[in-house]
């Protein structure tokens, strides 16, 4: 098979099973509350969004009463991306699409020594579009979308150690995954996938508490999601190649660490994101015909992300606490440049929260805004592998709010 048909396919396809945003491109955004600390809130989970972030600590809720949340988060994907050619030219924009994911979850104590809780969120998805050659020969537009559900228990061991393990399904469906392509025929044809897959896997997680000081540990299993979908090509001559297209990733096991340290008026902690994106080496596309099956190499490494956040507790009452929020994050990106392609223009990246918090009796909000300032994504690679040198330029404004209801 051609290096062309192994990029076309592979590259299409490999959008409908990778995550999207943080280290790669998932999206760590999980909680109002934690962005508002640039995510370090491992330690310190306190509420129902311990269902993501830390398992063992349900069973340590602020409040005996059952809590539920739901948040959104607000992201403008692409309205600060731009690709430098390293053959001249100018600056090419990409298209900008608003997209707002969601998380919903509950938690609630079952006495001193148990908690239970559930999660739902959206821990992967992304838009990215481009509307300029060649960059569209590599990819044109890409959507996906997934859906994780996620039942938690946790013990307490004794006053200061907790444990807890859930299970994790998780849902992807690929909305649209196009590029152009030249088969040979009059005029540029488009490929187009779409599909949609699922897995299972499962968290464990670890808190150790005391009045003043806490540690803790969470891990996400990696799995290894089947998707199934279709790959259609325009026009007479690529109906001729139309069929479908089937891929089993490996996606990425996840640790986070953390250790806080928590006075009267203030909170402060330092964790740090270890994600295994060395598991995924390749992708390989299986359509049932060997002039289009193909393995697309990634060749990615290990990940850390490292965060520091701190919470400032503003005068209160027992009806109304006020909370404000601020983090700064550091974080790795495992795409190296020979396979940075426009599809996966990620790269090293700083960003920078503040967040505000507010919980009265019963009812409660947090919000918070942060700003990710990319560093220069340098691809150098083979074209034959969907690789267009040049730079891409970057940054992304993120706003959510989260609401609370405490019953």
């Amino acid at each position: 098979m051609s290096r062309r048909w192994t990029w076309i396919l592979g590259g299409v396809l490999g959008w409908s099973i990778l995550p999207s945003h943080a280290s790669g491109f998932s999206f760590s955004e999980q909680s109002a509350k934690a962005s508002g600390q640039a995510g370090a809130w491992v330690a310190r989970a306190d509420d129902a969004a311990a269902n993501w972030y830390n398992p063992a600590a349900l069973v340590r809720l602020g409040s005996d009463k059952g809590d539920l949340q739901v948040g959104i988060n607000y992201v403008d994907a692409g309205a600060d991306l731009s690709f430098t050619p390293a053959a001249g030219g100018p600056a090419v924009d990409a298209v900008s699409h608003t997209t707002v994911p969601f998380h919903l979850y509950f938690g609630q104590k079952v006495g001193s020594r148990v908690g239970w809780g559930i999660g739902i969120n959206t821990p992967f998805g992304l838009i990215t579009h481009w509307d300029t050659p060649p960059l569209t020969f590599s990819s044109r537009r890409a959507e996906l979308r997934t859906y994780l559900f996620n039942p938690n228990v946790a013990f307490a061991l004794n006053d200061a150690w907790s444990v807890g393990f859930g299970v994790d399904y998780l849902r992807a469906e690929v909305r649209d995954l196009s590029r152009d392509v030249n088969l040979g025929a009059p005029g540029v044809s488009t490929a187009n996938v779409t599909g949609d897959g699922d897995a299972w896997g499962y968290d464990l997680g670890f808190q150790y508490k005391r009045e003043r000081f806490s540690i803790a540990g969470t891990y996400r299993s990696d799995v290894r999601p089947e998707v199934n979908g279709r790959i259609e090509f325009s026009g007479p001559a690529g109906a001729l190649l139309n069929s479908p297209a089937t891929a089993k990733p490996h996606l990425p096991g996840q640790f986070l660490l953390g250790a806080a340290y928590t006075q009267t008026r203030f909170d402060v902690e330092l964790a740090a994101y270890y994600t295994q994106w060395n598991m995924f080496d390749e992708l390989a596309i299986e359509t049932g015909n060997p002039l289009t099956s193909s393995t697309l190499r990634e060749d990615w490494s290990a990940t850390w992300s490292y965060r520091l956040g701190a919470a400032f507790r503003l005068p209160s009452t027992a009806e109304a606490r006020h909370e404000i929020r601020a983090g700064i994050v550091l974080e790795d990106s495992p795409v190296p440049e020979d396979t940075r392609r426009p599809s996966i223009p990620d790269s090293d990246r700083t960003g920078f929260s503040a967040g505000y918090g507010f919980q009265g009796a019963a009812l409660g909000l947090d919000a918070y805004v942060m700003y990710l300032d990319f560093d220069d994504g340098v691809a150098d690679g083979s074209v034959a592998e969907g690789v267009i040198d040049g730079v891409y330029a970057s940054s992304v404004l993120l706003l959510g709010a989260t609401f609370k209801y405490r019953f």
